[in-house]
Protein backbone atom coordinates (compact mmCIF):
# COMPACT_ATOMS: atom_id res chain seq x y z
CA UNK A 1 0.00 0.00 0.00
CA UNK A 2 1.69 3.28 -1.32
CA UNK A 3 0.66 6.38 0.98
CA UNK A 4 0.37 9.44 -1.05
CA UNK A 5 1.79 12.05 1.46
CA UNK A 6 0.74 14.60 -0.68
CA UNK A 7 -3.19 13.93 -0.75
CA UNK A 8 -2.71 12.90 2.88
CA UNK A 9 -1.74 16.12 4.02
CA UNK A 10 -4.47 18.30 1.77
CA UNK A 11 -7.15 16.36 3.76
CA UNK A 12 -5.84 16.66 7.12
CA UNK A 13 -5.34 20.71 6.11
CA UNK A 14 -9.66 20.39 5.13
CA UNK A 15 -10.01 19.05 8.28
CA UNK A 16 -8.47 21.36 10.15
CA UNK A 17 -9.76 24.13 7.99
CA UNK A 18 -13.66 23.23 8.58
CA UNK A 19 -12.87 22.96 12.48
CA UNK A 20 -11.71 26.15 13.06
CA UNK A 21 -14.89 27.85 11.40
CA UNK A 22 -16.99 27.10 14.89
CA UNK A 23 -18.19 30.36 16.73
CA UNK A 24 -19.96 28.81 19.56
CA UNK A 25 -17.58 28.64 22.94
CA UNK A 26 -17.75 25.89 24.00
CA UNK A 27 -17.21 24.06 20.64
CA UNK A 28 -14.27 26.46 20.35
CA UNK A 29 -12.68 24.51 22.98
CA UNK A 30 -13.33 21.37 21.40
CA UNK A 31 -12.21 22.34 18.36
CA UNK A 32 -9.04 24.12 19.87
CA UNK A 33 -8.24 20.67 21.51
CA UNK A 34 -8.68 18.84 17.92
CA UNK A 35 -6.75 21.28 16.10
CA UNK A 36 -3.69 20.55 18.23
CA UNK A 37 -3.67 16.68 17.56
CA UNK A 38 -4.10 17.48 13.66
CA UNK A 39 -1.24 20.08 14.19
CA UNK A 40 0.83 17.06 15.38
CA UNK A 41 -0.30 15.12 12.72
CA UNK A 42 0.22 17.53 9.63
CA UNK A 43 3.74 18.27 11.23
CA UNK A 44 4.27 14.19 11.11
CA UNK A 45 3.03 14.05 7.37
CA UNK A 46 5.11 16.92 6.69
CA UNK A 47 8.29 15.16 7.98
CA UNK A 48 7.17 12.08 6.35
CA UNK A 49 7.31 13.16 2.92
CA UNK A 50 10.17 15.50 3.04
CA UNK A 51 11.72 12.30 4.48
CA UNK A 52 10.79 10.11 1.71
CA UNK A 53 11.57 13.11 -0.84
CA UNK A 54 15.17 13.45 0.42
CA UNK A 55 15.35 9.73 0.23
CA UNK A 56 13.96 9.41 -3.32
CA UNK A 57 15.88 12.16 -4.51
CA UNK A 58 19.38 10.25 -3.10
CA UNK A 59 18.22 6.43 -4.37
CA UNK A 60 16.76 7.41 -7.00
Amino acid sequence: MTIEYGKLLTKLLVVKREITKSQYDSQSIINGNAVEVLDECIDTVEKAFRIREEFESECG
